[in-house]
């Protein structure tokens, strides 16, 4: 079975895989990897904010990476409307026939 297909298959373990590995592992890169974890709270208190939105990025960045894997460019190129175009306020507003 090829990625794509286990993509398509098993989008919400994907979707909690990814998420878990771009925030845990964007935090270890943030921090210097797994050696260099802060000990002192002072340390630890001056990265907390930069750490908690490295943290809050994954699941958006993995949202859009298995958007893009199950339904492809297209896909993207329609978020990427609807956000610049004013928001999901205006995806209430289409006319429904």
């Amino acid at each position: 079975m090829s990625n794509m297909n286990f993509f398509k298959r098993y989008p919400l373990l994907t979707y909690f895989v990814l998420t878990f590995a771009l925030s845990w592992g964007g935090i270890l890169l943030f921090i210097g990897g797994p050696d260099a974890i802060p000990s002192p709270s002072e340390q630890a208190m001056k990265l907390l904010p930069v750490a908690i939105l490295v943290m809050l990025v994954g699941p958006s960045v993995a949202g859009l990476l298995l958007t893009g894997f199950v339904h492809g460019r297209a896909a993207l190129a329609s978020c990427w409307l609807i956000c610049s175009s004013g928001g999901l306020a205006l995806v209430g507003m289409r006319s429904r026939s």
